[in-house]
């Protein structure tokens, strides 16, 4: 047709969200360090010389990330040794200028008998930050071994709405392949997707919404050997299968975390386990906390027209 340009583009692949409710964040102790950045893909942090033989969990955990919600904004740092204070996650939320609405702290060598001590520690910083008008909910994930597992402390009592413990784990493609060499490194880079792809009103058990079985990783990723669907066969991050436990002791491992009850969803759209804490509870926090901010402006904008 004459005087009709056609521009071949990407049809919106890499396209960014536009809402910020997506933002995250991601830290993960133990690696060798990795200064803090903003990414919108696992080829961007390759860029920054992270890759799977260098740094295995944090590109497992990115990967896992962008596999549930492509197109989010996420931030990211790895720190060699973690002192358990995690001041880490303050900074990276003032890096990233306040917008983060979930962060994940993946402290995979740090041991459970410090579960509670971090929890509290973690709480207190959501709480700072909240006060700063710049709140987030923190995913939170630590070394776990199977002698553990039906022992971990009883969390109902402490005051930690604000932080969820991710007590689950890939059990029988990449991320148990990785778990071979680098134990409890659990599911939260995929956890961490779901809630930032969830709406308001959803929890990240939603199984319509949340597909978290898609797809598996290339054999490149996996020792040359083509492993299963990534969360297609659900563990707990101490390499223990779900089918490893009677109901009574899958009961107790909801007391790992207050309020809610483990989320052990296994169908046909998504398996995988995760203990979240009230984050449809938060997410309304967040939502009306902007609702209000907003009104506020209404009304003074308001007011200063009528003194015109």
């Amino acid at each position: 047709m004459n005087g009709v340009k056609f521009i071949r583009e990407n049809g919106g692949l890499g396209r960014t969200l536009a809402s910020e409710d997506a933002t995250s964040g991601l830290i993960v102790y133990g690696e060798t360090a990795v200064e803090k950045a903003l990414i919108l893909s696992v080829e961007e942090l390759e860029a920054l010389g992270v890759s799977a033989t260098s740094h295995p969990v944090l590109h497992y955990q990115v990967s896992e990330f962008f596999r549930i919600n492509l197109g989010a904004k996420l931030y990211v740092q790895a720190v060699a040794t973690s002192d358990q204070n995690y001041t880490e996650v303050k900074v990276l939320q003032n890096f990233a200028q306040g917008k983060i609405r979930q962060l994940a702290v993946c402290d995979f060598k740090t041991a459970s008998s410090n579960l509670q001590t971090c929890v509290k520690k973690l709480q207190a910083i959501a709480q700072e930050l909240s006060q700063r008008i710049t709140p987030l909910s923190i995913l939170f994930s630590l070394k776990i071994q199977t002698s553990e597992m039906t022992s971990l402390p009883d969390l109902h009592a402490m005051e930690s709405d604000k932080v969820s413990v991710i007590i689950g784990q890939d059990g029988a493609g990449r991320g148990n392949f990785l778990h071979q060499t680098n134990p409890s490194l659990s599911c939260i880079g995929t956890i961490l997707g779901a809630l930032s792809k969830a709406q308001v009103h959803e929890s990240v058990a939603y199984v319509e919404r949340q597909n978290l079985v898609t797809t598996t990783y290339d054999k490149a990723l996996t020792g040359d050997e083509w492993k299963a669907l990534e969360l297609d066969v659900p563990a707990f991050c101490d390499g223990s299968k779900l089918g490893d436990y009677t109901p009574q002791q899958l009961e107790a491992l909801t007391k790992i975390s207050k309020t809610n009850e483990m989320k052990a969803v296994q169908s046909a759209y998504a398996n995988y386990i995760v203990k979240a804490d009230e984050e449809i509870e938060l997410r309304d926090m967040l939502k009306a906390k902007a609702v209000e901010a907003l009104m506020a402006r209404m009304q003074k904008t308001t007011a200063e027209a009528k003194n015109l």
